[in-house]
């Protein structure tokens, strides 16, 4: 029997959750020869692996790969759609969860259609559908830049969750398309993407996801609490991937969509300052001194900002470290 899905959990330290995330996708309605779960332990500490473990004997279409350490999140995800099998992939974050019975009607759908994005409604915070703050969608089959226009051109982060919808392998492979190996905002780079190279998207006005706001989190960290180098990634290394998926797709983007990427890349630059005067001085210090330290490898990105904007943020990098070990 053809393998139709995969779903793929990276997971690391998640003890607490990983239960609720693996009953869910088991209690489904496709035959456990049609989709598989492929778990991928990131280098866990706690007792994460012992508890997913313990699912492999009574589950046959289950499988664990094991990170010789912790490689990020990106990494994770890539390792695991390498190894799937299935015609359509499912990234499912470990601390969240699944609609029970929700498999075969996403499959079929994706057969109806011949999709090569499934897009779909969650539940986030406070147990409130997504979908009442964003703009109403339609169920038709449209090019992956046309729904970028039609639902995300107005907020154009809204683009980024991975988890939200399910992939064609094939359309996955052909474009060379994996995420960064990064553990946030590894998936800003892989849904611009997808979504400039698809060719059939659509969207099916269902919850099927429900998703954790895990203070345990990167996300749901308080960012009072990072240290410089989580800022550095989420910041400048993040702008980084961005821009080189805009350099290499901009000739296929419409104008549009050239202004919201180059726009999201601006943000990443300026996420640390957006946050800095809650940061501790040990922080800042150390963000600034990244910065400076990596200067050459990052100049390029500056230039997103405008020549007078990049001046200043330039001058800031070369400056700001300085200027702390003064006040030190």
């Amino acid at each position: 029997m053809e393998m139709k899905l995969s779903i793929v959990i990276p997971f690391y330290n998640v003890e607490q959750f990983v239960v609720e995330c693996l009953d869910s996708v088991f209690n489904q309605n496709l035959s456990i020869d049609e989709y598989e779960v492929i778990c991928v332990n990131d280098g866990s500490t706690d007792d994460s692996r012992a508890i997913v473990s313990s699912y492999l004997p009574k589950h046959s279409n289950m499988r664990l790969i094991d990170h010789p350490c912790n490689m990020k999140l990106g990494s994770a995800r890539n390792t695991g759609m390498k190894a799937a099998k299935g015609k359509y992939i499912w990234h499912v974050d470990s601390d969240d969860s699944i609609s029970s019975n929700c498999l075969k009607e996403i499959v079929d759908i994706c057969e109806d259609r011949q999709l090569d994005i499934l897009e779909f409604g969650y539940i986030g915070a406070h147990n409130l559908p997504i979908s009442i703050g964003e703009p109403p969608r339609t169920t038709d089959v449209v090019s992956g830049q046309e729904y970028i226009k039609r639902y995300f051109l107005s907020n154009f982060g809204a683009i980024c969750p991975i988890w939200r919808r399910v992939y064609r392998r094939a359309f996955l492979q052909a474009n060379d398309i994996v995420s960064p190996p990064l553990n946030m905002g590894e998936d800003e780079p892989y849904a611009v993407n997808v979504f400039v190279r698809a060719e059939r998207v659509s969207f099916e006005p269902q919850d099927w996801y429900f998703h954790r706001i895990n203070s345990q989190s990167l996300v749901g960290e308080d960012k009072k609490d990072w240290k410089a180098l989580k800022w550095y990634n989420a910041s400048i290394v993040c702008a980084k991937y961005i821009s080189a998926v805009y350099q290499k797709l901009k000739h296929e983007m419409s104008l549009d969509i050239r202004k919201a990427v180059r726009n999201m890349v601006i943000y990443d630059i300026l996420y640390f300052q957006k946050y800095e005067s809650d940061m501790s001085y040990e922080a800042k210090t150390g963000f600034w001194k990244l910065c400076r330290t990596n200067f050459w490898n990052n100049l390029f990105v500056f230039r997103y900002l405008g020549r007078r904007k990049a001046y200043y943020y330039v001058r800031g990098v070369l400056l700001a470290y300085g200027n702390t070990q003064k006040d030190n």
